[in-house]
């Protein structure tokens, strides 16, 4: 009897092992070389452009965790061989980490691979997903990895559907994204030691914000509140896409809102939407644009703007 269990647990130790030689080899890839990349951001830069976004205060870089982290999109970044699939290229998000300090400069760190011909010079953005961009346990924000190899961020998703409107979550709300160049910076030998970024533009917001009245609301329904996630994606082997998600059945809870000037961060499409409560309606006629506030009357300060008007029956 113990002679057949010994040999039965053989077999299915020798069956595992095949089933495990299997996974390693039904992928093949070389891990390339890791460089240092470095992004420089002038400290009197907002973090965003938010000369329209924001008349009555620019949301600053900096946050309570006093860190910052923006992503680099790099696509046909790895390059791997399936068994089954034949050859493909990842595009990866590759995090680039701030602590911030009171300086004339934000400068974010992190390392890439070594890119050499896949980098796409002519194209290239670094993206920010709020002040959860790295998507901890339980935030909004979410990491998307590739299935063959789930260690390679091929994509981020941020939800909109819990906001209290306070000034101090809007930044855990908000998706900016700018071109950048990146240069290579080569030893005596000439090979590549890092790779530095510039912005060719400043970071632009894709959400825009809409001071609300919403003392004594728990929801906000309306077709521009079913708008409830943004992504980035490497999809199909092939191409980063943006894409937003529409609930039929969505709505944003707004059950901790900050009370009568309320900032909710909406996502924008070209179609008419509405935001609608129990005190009314609200209709974006034009569709809701990027990097926008909607109020009903601008002032220096938060205190002094006046929300969008409810419109009733």
């Amino acid at each position: 009897m113990k002679k057949v269990l010994m040999v039965t647990l053989l077999l299915l130790s020798l069956l595992s092992m095949m089933q495990c030689k299997k996974e390693v080899e039904e992928y093949k890839a070389e891990e390339p070389e890791m460089v240092p990349i470095r992004l420089e951001v002038p400290i009197d830069r907002t973090r965003s452009d938010f000369n329209n976004l924001f008349p009555f205060g620019d949301i600053a870089w900096g946050n309570e965790k006093k860190e910052e982290y923006i992503y680099f999109a790099v696509s046909n970044a790895y390059n791997f061989y399936s068994m089954k699939t034949g050859n493909h290229y990842l595009g990866i998000l590759f995090e680039l980490k701030s602590d911030i300090i009171e300086d004339d400069k934000i400068v974010f760190t992190g390392n890439i691979y070594n890119l050499n011909k896949y980098v796409q010079k002519d194209y290239t953005y670094i993206y920010y997903f709020g002040n959860n961009g790295n998507a901890a346990e339980g935030s909004n924000v979410t990491d998307i990895y590739e299935i063959a190899y789930y260690r390679h961020t091929i994509g981020k998703k941020i939800t909109f559907d819990n906001q209290t409107g306070d000034v101090s979550d809007v930044g855990n709300y908000h998706v900016a994204k700018a071109k950048v160049t990146i240069e290579e910076i080569f030893d005596e030998n000439g090979a590549i030691v890092e790779y530095h970024l510039s912005l060719d533009e400043p970071l632009k917001s894709i959400t825009s914000v809409a001071l609300l009245d919403l003392e004594g609301e728990t929801r906000l329904e309306g077709t521009a509140a079913k708008l409830k996630s943004f992504t980035l994606e490497w999809v199909d082997y092939t191409e980063f896409v943006e894409k937003i998600e529409y609930d039929d059945l969505g709505y944003i809870d707004v059950s901790a809102n900050a009370g009568e000037r309320s900032l909710i961060t909406l996502l924008p499409t070209t179609e008419n939407v509405t935001l609608e409560c129990s005190k009314g309606k609200y209709e974006f006629e034009n569709g809701i644009k990027s990097n926008r506030v909607y109020f009903e009357k601008n002032g220096a300060t938060l205190e002094e703007a006046q929300p969008l008007i409810w419109e009733t029956p």
